[in-house]
């Protein structure tokens, strides 16, 4: 495999590492635990909700539950009084009472002492209502695979319904103490004997990298022993660190031992400490021999086993300390009255730059903290951060993590949320994550967007080039004990009577829902996320939506439909040659994808080399 080298040439740590991790690769079994045992640990596969939080219309202040249409014309000069029916009230999480749709603070009240209330302004609809699934909805993507979890991680699991998590198992690493004259800590030491701590020193570091080490009995500086401990630790152990004995002396076997055995990549290391070191394959399974000293030991194994354990795990990068990072801000934030203010933030790396923008305020969005990449305090009397402002903000994800994250916007689908779960198994080290926006009239920055339409219709800028990844079937998501008036089968629906969720102004299906004749009755409330407006037509806030097959399937609502359309990428065409933009095509070329598109209901798909311009 390598050109033969003289052993007695050492070899540069850099290029030892990369003869050990060229020739390195595991095969990584997968494990089921229970969430409450998840802390650090890395998915195995995207994680998806199986229940919504909330789990019904809710509450978000202590106040009274108000239909909001009766509030019309409510003012300072002209208050309006309601009486005892007309509001019930609530406190903070309690369930949304039936016909009300919209809470008043109950600092903005004037009671009577007969029991009736007086207010002096409008309520608007679902103002201080949160919707059922507003955090997390059902079906909705939790966690993608290769995803580290953190303790605000397991809160958004337990949230989605997830009590046990897929995660990768543990690389198990058998430590190998050498050494006659060696024996056990606690042991009382005798002339000539020395106590054998490195193996617990080793034990540890590897628990703080994420390995599950195992210290074995001491083997003496006998060959044919050593060679036996090894052949039977290949069957059990994914690494093998064998502690002493790699150096040059009479009773040091490990390097005669490992060349009989298997290979040996690198042997001695151009370094000091460390020089002794041996790096080798048995097996198809990294064995590496460490020296005796302490110092040497330590030294050449922090070299060269957390490479491995990157290989293992695909290169997920974890916080260090608490750093900071200097953004500038792509939207102008808004903050509170009182009090410092703390924003969550999603940070992209745009044209050289880190952009920042808004994940959401909500107090009781815990997805949104799971989510971001930052926060940015803004201190007591500062009411506003204008878009285009530099600010210092506390990072959540490593620099270099978001250095390598994808952002896609545009038209939210059940085909983004699969795309974004698997995308970091197949690119170690690197994510892709959505940033969905209410009015798909307004451009937001993002590296690439989704776009549906028609083929004839590619509704995008001259410079982007479409990439098309599927044709799906579009129409009517209702409830299954939905009666529609004027349903004459499939078709002929009558909704001018039925409150609608409208979806983002300006989204192609919006568009759809706009050309159909007679009136059009919206709920007020709308939402970019396909299972959040799936959830509201199943809590009754909406009697419809319009959506996809695979939306209404996942959700269990009665699907209707009305067409087919178009589902691609698109990416401007010189970010499609940048490192990312190929990472991002080639995995829509997988066959990886397009099994999951083909596993979608009512979705087929459709050749990525035909591209429209």
């Amino acid at each position: 495999m390598f050109q033969e080298f003289d052993q007695r040439v050492p070899i540069s740590i850099s290029e030892a590492r990369e003869r050990l991790c060229s020739v390195i690769s595991f095969t990584i079994p997968k494990e089921r635990i229970p969430v409450s045992r998840s802390l650090h640990r890395i998915t195995a596969e995207g994680v998806f909700a199986q229940q919504a939080t909330p789990s019904y219309p809710a509450s978000a202040m202590d106040g009274i539950a108000v239909t909001s249409e009766r509030t019309t014309h409510a003012t300072k000069a002209t208050p309006l009084v309601l009486k005892d029916e007309e509001f019930q009230w609530v406190n903070t999480g309690d369930p949304l009472p039936a016909g009300r749709d919209s809470v008043i603070m109950v600092e903005q009240l004037r009671p009577f002492e007969d029991g009736r209330i007086a207010i002096d302004a409008p309520a608007p609809p679902w103002k201080h209502v949160r919707q059922l699934g507003e955090d997390i909805a059902v079906s909705e993507l939790i966690l993608p695979s290769h995803h580290y979890i953190r303790p605000v991680d397991m809160g958004v699991l337990l949230a989605g319904g997830i009590d046990t998590v897929s995660v990768l198992a543990k690389p198990r690493v058998a430590i190998i103490p050498t050494g006659s004259e060696m024996i056990p800590p606690g042991v009382s030491t005798q002339p000539g004997q020395l106590t054998e701590f490195n193996s617990e020193m080793i034990r540890a570091f590897l628990e703080e990298w994420g390995a599950e080490g195992e210290i074995l009995a001491i083997v003496p500086d006998d060959p044919r022993v050593l060679k036996r401990v090894i052949a039977e630790s290949l069957h059990s152990f994914d690494i093998l660190l064998i502690v002493g004995g790699s150096s040059a002396g009479k009773r040091d076997y490990t390097v005669d031992v490992l060349s009989e055995m298997g290979e040996i990549l690198a042997h001695p290391v151009a370094a000091r400490p460390g020089k002794p070191t041996v790096l080798s394959q048995v097996e198809g399974k990294p064995v590496i021999g460490l020296p005796g000293y302490p110092v040497s030991a330590c030294l050449a194994l922090e070299w060269f086993v957390p490479p491995l354990l990157h290989t293992w795990y695909g290169a997920v990068e974890k916080m260090r300390g608490d750093p900071t990072l200097t953004v500038r801000m792509d939207e102008k934030v808004v903050g509170k009255v009182v009090g410092e203010d703390f924003v969550r933030l999603g940070v992209m790396v745009h044209a050289g730059e880190f952009m920042a923008f808004s994940l959401g305020r909500g107090a009781g969005v815990t997805q949104s903290l799971s989510m971001a990449d930052a926060l940015l305090c803004l201190p007591n009397g500062c009411y506003e951060v204008e878009k285009g402002v530099e600010v210092e903000v506390k990072l959540l994800r490593s620099r270099k993590a978001i250095e390598q994250t994808i952002w896609i916007s545009g038209e939210d689908d059940p085909l983004l949320d699969q795309w974004v779960a698997f995308f970091s198994e197949r690119n170690p080290g690197w994510s892709l994550r959505k940033r969905l926006q209410r009015e798909q009239s307004r451009s937001v920055l993002c590296h690439a967007r989704i776009w549906r339409g028609t083929s004839s219709d590619p509704q995008t800028k001259i410079t982007e080039r479409i990439v098309p990844l599927a044709e799906q079937e579009w129409g009517w998501l209702i409830k299954e004990s939905e009666v529609v008036p004027g349903c004459k089968g499939e078709a002929g629906l009558d909704f001018s009577k039925r409150k609608l969720l409208i979806p983002p102004n300006g989204s192609y299906l919006e568009k759809c829902l706009r050309e159909r004749e007679g009136s059009i009755h919206p709920i007020g409330w709308t939402s970019p996320s396909v299972w959040k407006a799936a959830a509201c037509v199943a809590s009754g806030i909406a009697h419809a939506t319009v959506g996809t097959r695979e939306t209404a399937e996942r959700v269990g609502l009665r699907f209707i439909a009305e067409g087919t359309c178009f589902i691609g990428l698109a990416i401007h065409e010189q970010e499609a040659k940048s490192v990312w933009g190929n990472l991002l095509l080639a995995s829509l070329h997988s066959p990886h994808m397009k099994g999951i598109i083909d596993s979608l209901a009512g979705t087929h798909f459709y050749d990525p080399n035909e591209v429209y311009l």
